[in-house]
């Protein structure tokens, strides 16, 4: 992709390479989704879809999601709508 940078192969797992190889890479990752300033983080409870649409209208360029419990999804046709 057009922010590979620092000698990093395709599909090479990032734990395998140095630190000092994975600084170039991670700065071009950031410039390539547009340098984004203000992020929200996933908070217990407070993380749901309108809760970050809410966040980008007010100005977030970058939201995380939270984490899935797998059991749920796996088992539950709710959880995965």
């Amino acid at each position: 992709t057009q922010f590979e940078a620092g000698g990093l192969a395709a599909g090479q797992p990032m734990c395998k390479v140095p630190r000092e190889e994975r600084k170039p890479h991670a700065w071009a990752w950031w410039k390539h989704i547009g340098a984004p300033k203000y992020w929200v983080a996933p908070m217990v409870d407070q993380s749901e879809l309108a809760f970050r649409l809410l966040c980008k209208h007010n100005g977030t360029e970058g939201a995380y999601t939270p984490m899935i419990h797998a059991r749920m999804f796996l088992t539950d046709p709710c959880y995965r709508a």
